[in-house]
């Protein structure tokens, strides 16, 4: 169990999501017809669903940190299971449902866990094996051969950092299969990355 992890992950989502804004090109800044904005990444439908009533600009404006969080526990956390994602897992799930969907991080989660250690190492990328073959403590080449395999077959926490790996890659082809990938890939996969490295602190421990 995890759920003293929710706390930096809920810190690591609210930085990326950053604070107010009122943007008329995005739709989640509008409610029935009125630009009303988005804070901390909580739209205005989606807060309006929270208070259970309209919203004004004065809401949107005043959300607290508290409120968001609440928002983020329920329906997301709690969504894609967190509690019960090891550490680092989580976060690649938790921050992951915020930017693209539950339903898209709950399909990785869900890949990632039938899919082999091995496969995962063969299909995560040359450099997240890079990353795991730093781990492991044999030649960062990339190339998953005997001594790789055997490596991370007597390794533990190596098979768990490969499932981070192995996530990640899964949102990676996900958000490059999307339609806005050429406007917003950039920013995307800059995420991913920064996640991706957030990850690998939480599960080697460093929750602040």
């Amino acid at each position: 169990m995890t759920a003293t992890n929710l706390q930096p992950c809920l810190s690591f989502t609210l930085t990326e999501e950053g604070g107010y804004q009122r943007l008329s090109g995005d739709p989640g800044n509008w409610y029935r017809g009125r630009l009303i904005g988005t804070n901390m990444g909580i739209s205005a439908v989606t807060l309006a669903a929270w208070l259970r009533r309209g919203v004004e600009i004065s809401d949107m404006r005043d959300l607290t940190v508290e409120t968001a969080s609440a928002i983020y526990r329920q329906n997301y956390w709690q969504e894609v299971r967190g509690d019960t994602l090891p550490s680092g897992l989580d976060l690649m799930g938790f921050d992951y449902g915020v930017n693209a969907g539950v339903g898209a991080s709950l399909s990785a989660l869900s890949d990632s866990a039938v899919a082999g250690v091995a496969y995962q190492a063969m299909n995560m990328g040359r450099s997240r094996l890079r990353v795991l073959q730093d781990r492991l403590g044999v030649t960062t080449d990339g190339i998953y051969g005997p001594i790789t395999s055997s490596a991370l077959a007597e390794s533990q926490p190596g098979q768990q950092v490969a499932r981070i790996l192995y996530v990640s890659r899964l949102q990676e082809r996900r958000y490059r299969s999307l339609d806005g990938f050429p406007q917003f890939g950039a920013g995307w996969l800059a995420r991913l990355a920064r996640r991706q490295a957030r990850a690998l602190e939480l599960f080697d421990g460093v929750s602040a």
